[in-house]
Parts: C-alpha cells; sequence; structure tokens
C-alpha cells in the first residue's frame, strides 16, 4: 500500500464545514484500505473531541500583521512552504492536496504525484471579487500542474473545462459521502418546517431565503449553523452551531424539507445528510448539486436569484400528498446508499490513489 501526505487547511471536528468533514472522512477511508497516511491541517477553532486518528500533525496558520486582498492565497502558499519540509522525513509516494495548499511543493525536483482536490471551485463560480483574483490564480496554478484533479461533476465539470484547461485526461471524479446511519422512508411530518443548514456567509444567501419567510409567515423555518438575527419573525427559529451529529440527524428527520439558496457550492454535505434521513432537497442548481438533487425524484432545482422559482419549488414541496412525499423520501435514501455511501466513495477514491502510485488493486 501507499504512503500517503495528506495536507487540508482544516479537518473536522477542530473546525465545522463540508469540506473539513470531507477530509476527515477521506483520511479514514484510505487508511482503512491500508494505506499509511500522514495528514496535516492547520485551522483551529480549539481543542475538540473526535474521532481523530494518530499521524494527524497541526502546523500553526501563517500569521501577517498586515491586511491586504492576497493574503488568504499567500498564507496558503505560505502553509505549503512549512509542510515542505516535512518530505524528506515522510517520503510520501503520493500527495493528496485538500484545497490550494501545496502551491510550493510543485517547484520541488522529483516531487511525488499530487492529486487536487479543489472542491467547489467558489471563486469561479461567484461574481467578480478583488480578493478572488488572487486565489483564482492560486487554483490555477494547482489544476494546471497536479497529476490528477478531482471532479465532483455537475457544473463543476464545466468549469473545470473552460477556466482552467485542465485535461480531460486528469480528471477523476470522485463524490462526497455520508457514513452514518441510513434512515427510512417517512411520510410528511404534522408540523411541516423547512430547514436551513450552514455558516452565515454571503455565498450560502440565507438573507434571500429569510426575506421570503419574512413575506410568508405561514412559512416555518429552522436555522442552523448560525447566530439568532434579532429582526426575523416568529416563524422562524435558529438553533445555532451544532456540533452533535444525532442531534443534527434528527433535525433533518423532522424536517419537510431542506432549503439550499447558496450562490455557489461543490457537493453539499448538507444535502447528503438531508436525503440521507429522507428529506426531499430544494436547491439552486449550482456546483454538482444538480447531480445529486433530481427535480421530481429527490427534490426540486431552481436557477440562482429565481425568487419565483423559488417559491414555486417551496410550496410544491410543502403540498406534497403523502404517497408522492413518502416515494420522494424512498429516492433519496436510495440514491445516498447506492452511489454516495462510505463504501461506494471509499472504493472511488482509493482506486484513484493506486492507479496514480501504479499499484495492484486487492
Amino acid at each position: 500500500m501507499a504512503t500517503i501526505l495528506y495536507v487540508t487547511q482544516s479537518i473536522a471536528p477542530f473546525v465545522v464545514g463540508g469540506m473539513q468533514e470531507v477530509s476527515r472522512r477521506h483520511i479514514s477511508y484510505l487508511r482503512g484500505k491500508g494505506h499509511e497516511v500522514v495528514a496535516f491541517h492547520s485551522q483551529m477553532d480549539g481543542p475538540r473531541q473526535g474521532d481523530i486518528h494518530s499521524g494527524l500533525h497541526h502546523i500553526p496558520w501563517p500569521q501577517f500583521s498586515l491586511r491586504y486582498p492576497g493574503r488568504y492565497p499567500h498564507t496558503l502558499y505560505r502553509l505549503s512552504r512549512l509542510v515542505a519540509e516535512w518530505l524528506p522525513k515522510i517520503k510520501p509516494d503520493i500527495i493528496y492536496a485538500e484545497g490550494p495548499v501545496v502551491g510550493h511543493i510543485f517547484s520541488i525536483k522529483n516531487r511525488p504525484p499530487i492529486i487536487f482536490h479543489p472542491h467547489g471551485l467558489e471563486s469561479l463560480q461567484e461574481k467578480f471579487k478583488i480578493r478572488h483574483i488572487f486565489l483564482k490564480r492560486l487554483i490555477l496554478q494547482h489544476c494546471k500542474k497536479a497529476d490528477i484533479v478531482i471532479s465532483q461533476g455537475g457544473d463543476l465539470d464545466r468549469l473545470l473545462s473552460n477556466n482552467t484547461r485542465v485535461k480531460a485526461s486528469c480528471v477523476r471524479y470522485l463524490p462526497n459521502s455520508f457514513d452514518g446511519p441510513l434512515a427510512s422512508a417517512k411520510l410528511p411530518p404534522k408540523n411541516r418546517r423547512l430547514l436551513f443548514v450552514g455558516r452565515r456567509e454571503k455565498r450560502k444567501n440565507l438573507n434571500f431565503l429569510l426575506n421570503i419567510c419574512a413575506q410568508y409567515p405561514e412559512i416555518k423555518l429552522d436555522v442552523v449553523g448560525c447566530s439568532a438575527i434579532a429582526e426575523v419573525g416568529e416563524n422562524i427559529k435558529f438553533h445555532g452551531e451544532i456540533r452533535d451529529s444525532q442531534r443534527l440527524l434528527k433535525l433533518y428527520r423532522q424536517a419537510h424539507l431542506l432549503v439550499l439558496p447558496s450562490l455557489a457550492e461543490g457537493m453539499p454535505t448538507v444535502v447528503l445528510e438531508s436525503m440521507s434521513q429522507g428529506t426531499p432537497v430544494v436547491a439552486n442548481s449550482v456546483g454538482a448539486v444538480m447531480d445529486v438533487v433530481v427535480p421530481g425524484k429527490t427534490g426540486w432545482l431552481v436557477a440562482v436569484g429565481n425568487r419565483d422559482g423559488m417559491l414555486q419549488a417551496l410550496f410544491a414541496g410543502l403540498s406534497l400528498d403523502s404517497y408522492h412525499y413518502q416515494k420522494m423520501s424512498a429516492n433519496c435514501v436510495a440514491a445516498v446508499k447506492h452511489s454516495y455511501s462510505k463504501e461506494v466513495v471509499q472504493d472511488i477514491l482509493n482506486s484513484i490513489v493506486i492507479q496514480e502510485v501504479e499499484l495492484p488493486i486487492l
């Protein structure tokens, strides 16, 4: 088996987020296949308890006293220089970069092959921002110089092809996964509440959903992942950040629909978590969401900014009769089981690694 240097900016449970959870799972999956994984991460919200194995190294996040538009990608590059110091000691067969975190390592002679996972390519999806100029440059460098580039499918394939000019032969499909308990199909909950799960940042577009709920007080909404806002109505309940996975799954199970109004995404883990509990999804058609949410089967897709389309999808879901809701709920669970389970994604990830280092498939 291979010795893998796994580099990620942050990892669950030290930082809560979709990419952070993906990092945790991938390390576990690779070790489960017998590979030796030496992992590095940098950002920490604070000490957390979790199922982190030995071989996980924390490198303090590089600090700069000045604030300037290119500070974030510059910090990522500085981080890559710190990781590079470990190469002679680890002697990895392959490097797996979760995000643009190995920029300096590309310049090292006789370096091992590098697999680059760019995730949602948000800087290529969102409207022009000055800070994205520098981050985009770093992402394009990684796409151009990496031996393998990971895509999660959907519109991300087009973004990779049109914006990075990465060769199709270098792209490998790797979806996100759900590795918790799968629920059975369910009937519509009596209290037909919507659920939003995500941080309060512009890309998640929570205000768009809050404005809809303000205009239609009959729509009930639970918000997980951010603190309460004083001005909202009684039809909206904030639950704050939830780190207890069982409690979060219970909220998914109790919800009638998950709503994802994001402006840019990769393959959101919240969508897979919701579907695993039999809860259909109403989402903007961004990133790889269009591959997971199949209109009429597992939920509804809406064009970004289409307020009328979002309202139509929400009311269609809320008014769905028991028979069709239960059928859609069953489709959600089946999709996660057959396409996004731990076993499926673990095998795909293992195949990518061993093919690149030319190891026999066991």
